[in-house]
Parts: structure tokens; sequence; C-alpha cells
């Protein structure tokens, strides 16, 4: 299928036809999923305890991990046949956990288990969207600035999502949020699976798919690429916890929510900038610069003296966050074949997501022995040591030889 979505602004992406059906499901997928947490927390802690949902929300994000495995499915069989399954699956867990928490008699394992269910089903519509914008959109310049706009959706989502789920259980009950998120995920995956644009590359692109399938981490670059994501997740990642704990030596524990919207805002901001801008450098340099900046943030974040001073060091590292996943994305799209795209983008995602986890896990750690102000010491080395890593690496990172072979594979 010919890219046929022309140059664009933000509102014009959205006044697209082909654009605004699969972006609007998507979006509504992403907030069943900011809903899910909070959703899963409350339903399972007022039916059994704590310790029990605690151990069902573990599950289900350890079994989220296999969202590259699912993502294989989709490039293999297309997002039309898998999505819909996965959701399926995925709705009805939900709705089954929300009606044995209704009954006084359900064991605490079967919440766990309807979790991990859960948690194996969930369709991975971020990454089938960015498969969508591959494909409708040739040019990177153009592609980058959707991708800003994915972002920017996705921040929303996951902010907006515990505020709905409050307001569901304040109308009706813990048990009904977990419907109503099971629900909106089946209705969103339907919308985007259904999609006449989603139908028409599904066709055009089974022409492509080869019977034999390499690993998409063999790859050429590609590798290089989730490991230099996960790096960035894992210096970035630890930032909630050790603002919480920064601001507590400050004597000021009230305004973490503060520093961390400015995080927040910051990051949206940078993410919408760098869309609207142009950039003719390799992605690599690209990557080492963004590297740089965050390392800066995270080093001005370990000797800021104020509460005030903190801030501006977020703010700077939150300009740079965005972009970098940004730019790793459009890199994943050069390096693989189109057949092999929702995969690849989803191994970033998981990538980050695992430095973060672990980041995060460590800076609890990292705290209690020698303060805030180690995590982001650390988190700036390894920022550091990302540059100093890109610096050798710019050939395997821009796509020399993948190119040819995304060509080839779509010719």
């Amino acid at each position: 299928m010919r890219k046929s979505v022309p140059e664009f602004g933000y509102r014009r992406l959205l006044q697209s036809p082909q654009v605004r059906r699969p972006f609007v499901a998507t979006a509504l997928g992403r907030l069943s999923y900011g809903m899910l947490s909070l959703a899963l927390l409350l339903t399972v802690a007022g039916a059994s305890s704590y310790s029990t949902a605690g151990a069902a929300l573990g599950v289900f994000a350890i079994t989220t991990l296999t969202m590259p495995a699912k993502s294989r499915l989709v490039d293999r069989f297309g997002q039309p046949r898998v999505l819909p399954a996965l959701s399926v699956v995925l709705a009805t867990a939900l709705i089954l956990l929300a009606l044995a928490a209704e009954q006084p008699s359900t064991r605490g394992w079967t919440f766990v288990v309807l979790a991990a269910i859960a948690g194996l089903a969930a369709p991975p519509l971020g990454p089938s969207m960015r498969a969508v914008w591959a494909e409708l959109i040739g040019q990177p310049d153009q592609r980058q600035r959707a991708y800003a706009l994915d972002g920017l959706v996705e921040e929303l989502a996951y902010a907006l999502g515990p505020l709905a789920v409050t307001g569901v259980i304040a109308v009706t009950g813990a048990s009904t949020s977990i419907i109503a998120t099971a629900l909106l995920n089946l209705g969103a995956t339907l919308g985007l699976a259904t999609a006449p644009v989603v139908r028409r590359l599904h066709a055009a692109t089974a022409t492509r798919r080869p019977r034999a399938r390499q690993s998409v981490l063999r790859i050429p670059g590609l590798l290089m690429l989730i490991a230099v994501t996960a790096a960035i997740g894992f210096g970035t990642g630890p930032l909630t916890v050790a603002v919480a704990a920064r601001i507590s030596e400050f004597g000021r524990p009230q305004l973490a929510g503060v520093l961390l919207a400015v995080l927040s805002v910051s990051s949206a901001v940078g993410g919408l900038l760098w869309g609207r801008s142009q950039h003719r450098r390799r992605r690599s340099v690209q990557l080492q610069a963004l590297a740089v900046v965050l390392a800066a943030g995270s080093a001005l974040a370990a000797v800021a003296p104020s509460a005030f001073w903190l801030a501006g060091a977020l703010a700077v590292i939150g300009i740079a966050s965005s972009p970098a996943l940004i730019v790793a994305f459009l890199g994943s799209d050069q390096l693989s074949p189109s057949h092999h795209r929702t995969e690849a983008t989803t191994w970033i995602s998981t990538g980050n997501n695992g430095g973060v986890a672990l980041g995060s896990t460590l800076a609890g750690v990292l705290i209690d022995l020698n303060g805030a102000t180690t995590v982001f010491v650390c988190g700036a080395a390894t920022l550091c040591a990302v540059a100093l890593a890109l610096s050798g690496r710019q050939r395997s990172l821009n796509g020399s030889e993948a190119d040819r072979t995304v060509e080839a594979a779509q010719s």
C-alpha cells in the first residue's frame, strides 16, 4: 500500500479520516490500561486483602512482558485477526474477576490466576498503532510528529486513567470499574482492528511476510538500540522514587506531586517540540545528544540546593525524555522491515520499561544506604555511559544495511 498521508501539522494529522479512527481507538485502549492498575488494586483489595492485590498486580505486570511475543503474532497474522482475540480473552478474565470479587467465598489465588490471564492476553495496542503510522507516513520528519502526538496521548491516558476509576467507583463500586475497563478495552481494540485503513494495510503487507521468519533481535543494530533505550530507562526510571526522597530531605514532602508534574509536563512539551522540528543528523547522534541532556539534568538534580532548583533540573530531564523514545521508535522503523515493525517497537518499549523497573528497584536500596543524591549521580553516570557508547556505534544504529533490507522487503 502506498504511503498516503500528506505533509501535515498536528491538527491536520487528526483531521485525516484514515488516521482519526485508529488513533482515537488506540487512545481509548490506552486509557483502559491507565485505569487497569488502580481498578485491579482496589477491587482485589476490597474483596480479599492488599497482599493478594499486590500479588495480582505483580503477576499482571510480569505477564505483560509477553508483549513482544504477542506483537510477533500481530506481525505474522495481522491486527484484524490477533487483536480482537486477545482483547476478548482479556475482557473475559477481567469480568470474571469482577464477578468473583462479589462472592465472599472466592479464594485469593483466583484473583491472581485471572490477573495472570489478563496480562497474558493484553493486546499490544500502542505498538500496533505505531505500525500503522509507519505504513501510512513515509517521511521520517512527518512520522516523528505522529510519534510525538502518540506519546502525548499515552501520557495523558495514564494520567487520566486513575481519575476515571475514581469517578466510576464514586458512582458505583470497585468491581464496576474493572468491568468498565474490560469493555473499554474490548471496544477500543475492535475499533482499531476493524478500521478500514488497518484492514487495507493488513492486505497490503500480507504479501511481504516471508514464510521463514528470522528473530527480530537478529536485525542488525536493533539489539543495540534496545540496549540503549533500556539504559536510558535505567538512568531516568528511578526519578519518581528519588524525587520523593529528595524533597523529603528538603523537609517539603508535600511538593513531591508538583515536582513530578513538572517532569510530566516538560516531557510532553519536549515531545511536541521535537516532533515539530526537523532533524538532519543521524539517529545515533540525536540519541547521543539527548543522553547528554538527560545526564546534565540528573547531575543538576544531584546538586540542587532547593526544591526550586530541583524542579528546574527535572524540567531539563523531561524535555529530553520523550524525544529519546521518539528517536528510538524511528530508529526501530528504519532498521526493521514492515513485517517486523510491531514486534520491533514493542521491544523498544519493553527494554525501556525493563530499565525503569530495574532502576527503580535499585533506587530504593541506594536511598536507604546513601540518600537520594546517590540515585541522581548514578543516573547521570549511566546516561554519560550511554552517550559514550553511542559515539562508537553510529553505523550499526543508522541502518545502512538494514535500509536495503527494508527497501527490498517493501518493493
